[in-house]
């Protein structure tokens, strides 16, 4: 009976771990299908771009590839923060911080 139950675990481990595998594969596949159609987009050099961002810190953790790219390639960025992140008291810091990214 003990060995069953253990092929039964390995059995559902592999299984969770296929899982794991697909779901993160299929995440880059995204990911990488994503940066080509940002990459092929064609705006003119230039260009004023606003990022519309729900609280600081979110342009760095979810932009910072396209900003690079943009501005290497002579956009005139905009950022719109629509909090100032003081959720732990902090607000004062991060709209520091904020400003202190684009400069």
């Amino acid at each position: 009976m003990c060995e069953w139950s253990m092929n039964n675990s390995h059995k559902m481990l592999s299984y969770v771990i296929a899982v794991i595998v697909i779901a993160i594969s299929a995440s880059l596949i995204a990911f990488v299908y994503k940066i080509r159609c940002i990459s092929s987009l064609s705006v003119p050099s230039g260009s004023r771009i606003l990022f519309v961002i729900a609280h600081p810190d979110d342009e760095t953790m979810f932009f910072s590839p396209t900003i690079s790219h943009l501005q290497s390639i002579g956009h005139y960025l905009h950022f719109l923060c629509l909090t100032s992140g003081n959720f732990y008291g902090k607000g004062t810091i991060r709209k520091i911080e904020l400003v202190s990214c684009f400069n």
